[in-house]
């Protein structure tokens, strides 16, 4: 209400201020309705950062409820990616609106085989690089290894990016590959920008935590054989 309020002020003094015969009473009214302004833009913008923290606090409460080591939250506050190395087990939770509660998936660290970085669908990372993941190459898509290629980084600086996702194989035959998705906007990013950066910086350091995972327990799932 009080915002409405200012920018009905805001209305009235600019109004006033057109109707103003002198230049003295139209500056002033303009001030007011300038004044108003901007009254009114910090008053929303507190109004919206006190609202993302509650949806953010409600948001962190439901995420918690599981065991966990740590975890990462959309922007959006819709999704995250959960993991536990007590349990061993790594979550991808979702949900449709800040109003209702996450539906968890869950992945025991020793049913994930691979993990990719995917950018707009094209594979950046892949881990191991025999993986099955690597077969997209003949659709289409090439697979780099980050920061491997100076030159390629150079080429890519005034190239944008719409969509950036972890895209992970488990060992599940009703749902073998899952995905993260760390950024999707209708509007893309370009590469060298800061806000993409600190995008795919994240997206990176979880590729390689997951990267850790699956070395550690590839021996683990290597049919023992007799001896002879």
């Amino acid at each position: 209400m009080k915002i409405v309020l200012l920018y009905v002020l805001c209305t009235v003094s600019f109004l006033l201020a057109l109707s103003m015969n002198t230049t003295g009473a139209f500056v002033f009214f303009l001030i007011i309705s300038l004044g108003m302004l901007l009254w009114a833009r910090i008053e929303t913008k507190i109004q919206t950062d006190r609202r993302n923290a509650e949806i953010r606090r409600r948001a962190e409460e439901l995420v918690e409820e599981v065991s966990y080591t740590e975890y990462i939250l959309s922007s959006d506050f819709l999704n995250a990616l959960i993991m536990d190395e007590v349990t061993t087990t790594l979550y991808i939770a979702n949900r449709e609106d800040v109003d209702s509660r996450f539906e968890r998936k869950k992945y025991p660290f020793t049913k994930i085989l691979e993990a990719a970085i995917v950018e707009d669908g094209r594979i950046l990372s892949l881990f191991p690089k025999d993986g099955l993941l690597g077969g997209e190459r003949e659709r289409g898509p090439e697979i780099y290894v980050v920061n491997s290629n100076d030159e390629a980084n150079k080429e890519s600086e005034d190239e944008t990016v719409s969509k950036l996702s972890l895209k992970m194989v488990v060992n599940d035959l009703s749902n073998p590959t899952v995905e993260y998705v760390f950024m999707e906007n209708e509007e893309s990013l370009t590469k060298d920008s800061d806000e993409y950066k600190e995008v795919f910086k994240l997206c990176n350091d979880w590729h390689q935590k997951i990267s850790v995972i699956i070395k550690r327990y590839e021996y683990t799932r290597v049919p023992i054989r007799q001896w002879h």
